[in-house]
């Protein structure tokens, strides 16, 4: 048993890792422009996420958006609030569930734990704001 605990926690902690260190391709943009000196569009891809983006010289390193010079639209901002509200109730749940592997919890504290995971489940699919906002619609780039 407490194998398989230990196995599902190293699991978990991988999975956080690759999301941690992917944090700023959550989309894939793709930045419409048009040349005039060669007369058509040109189409270029760029990894957006609610907090960052990727950078436009070759490292591939994340920038965090500039507020003076990022217009942030409500449905943005909603989006990265939801973002913070799962990630805290992504903590409680996995810190509940650790403590329960130690002590025995009654059956009002699963019952509170599942409600807490339905609403974390709600709040991460509510970060999908970001789609509908003027980031991922606009006339100069479209998310895929």
């Amino acid at each position: 048993m407490l194998f398989n605990f230990l196995r599902l926690n190293f699991t978990s902690l991988r999975l956080l890792k690759k999301i941690a260190h992917s944090q700023c391709d959550f989309f894939d943009r793709q930045l419409l422009s048009y040349d005039v000196k060669y007369d058509f569009l040109v189409a270029e891809r760029q990894f957006i996420s609610l907090w960052s983006y990727q950078s436009a010289d070759g490292d591939g390193g994340c920038i965090w958006y500039n507020p003076a010079t990022t217009l942030i639209d409500p449905l943005w901002k909603v989006a990265r609030s939801f973002s913070v509200v799962a990630g805290g109730l992504g903590v409680i749940s996995i810190v509940t569930l650790l403590l329960s592997a130690c002590t025995n919890f009654s059956l009002p504290k699963w019952y509170f734990l599942t409600i807490i995971v339905i609403i974390n489940t709600a709040a991460e699919g509510l970060t999908l704001l970001l789609r509908r906002s003027a980031i991922c619609n606009s006339s100069h780039g479209v998310c895929g």
